[in-house]
């Protein structure tokens, strides 16, 4: 009920099937991608966990050193853990197993914390070290984020999509017209090709 929304993917119905599974005292650890704390389709979900204090740690890795010789290296794992916890324990960006000894990696994010850093999702901001949490986190209180949907839009901002060609289609020309201008996407667009 949770985790089928959006594009539905397999590790997120599989997460949700092993909370399922597990007791209240019982504990669940399994290998998946990070972004069951970090997408907006999972928010839902993390944000039940996190609620009910059932989410214990999220470690997450790159692929980079080829932890798993046979999955390609730009790929992002995590080992996760359900189980009662008042605060998760998190790590990000590692690319070696030692690291998950380094103390000065892991940060704990608490349901007051993750509404603080991302009040509109509920999702958890990826961290390099313990220290990046902290100062984001201060700064956080001294500065809040830009719009918190739950409140009042001070700055009166509103976010809109601009033309693209497949959801436009049918306001673009099919042939050339000498009063028109052709449309250029990013895509069409090399970065370092002039």
């Amino acid at each position: 009920p949770l985790t089928a929304v959006g594009d539905v993917n397999t590790y997120a119905l599989f997460a949700e099937g092993n909370r399922n599974l597990i007791s209240c005292r019982g504990k669940a650890g399994f290998i998946i991608p990070p972004n069951l704390a970090t997408d907006d389709t999972m928010k839902g979900f993390f944000g039940d966990l996190i609620s009910s204090k059932s989410f214990a740690s999220l470690y997450g890795f790159m692929n980079s050193r080829k932890i798993f010789a046979d999955i390609k290296d730009y790929m992002k794992f995590a080992l996760v853990t359900f189980g009662t916890a008042e605060e998760c324990n998190f790590m990000f960006m590692l690319t070696r197993v030692e690291q998950l000894r380094d103390e000065q990696r892991k940060f704990s994010l608490s349901q007051t914390d993750l509404t603080l850093l991302n009040p509109n999702t509920r999702t958890c901001a990826v961290f390099r070290t313990q220290a990046d949490a902290t100062l984001t986190k201060l700064l956080y209180k001294r500065t809040p984020v830009l719009w918190n949907e739950a409140s009042t839009n001070t700055w009166g901002i509103k976010f809109q999509r601009l033309f693209d060609m497949a959801n436009d289609s049918a306001l673009f020309l099919n042939a050339p017209d000498p009063k028109s201008l052709p449309l250029y996407e990013a895509k069409f667009i090399w970065h370092y090709d002039h």
